[in-house]
């Protein structure tokens, strides 16, 4: 007995899969990439807020070590 290909149209869910799998799956993708985007942007301010307070110290230790101006 030989097999038949059934071919289903894009975005439907293929055959013995309800419309509950299919939704499941076609939610979990863009979640996924939003959750990636939210914890690649609080990694990027933390880096960011690192940077910035090592600038701050920076600047301070130069104006402290600076010779002072006696004019």
């Amino acid at each position: 007995m030989k097999k038949t290909l059934r071919l289903h149209p894009v975005g439907a869910p293929p055959a013995g899969q309800g419309t509950m799998a299919f939704h499941q799956r076609m939610t979990e993708a863009p979640m996924k990439k939003l959750l990636f985007l939210a914890i690649l942007g609080g990694v990027s301010y933390l880096v960011y807020r690192q940077y910035m307070a090592s600038q701050a110290e920076q600047d301070l230790w130069a104006e402290a070590t600076a010779a002072p101006d006696l004019r």
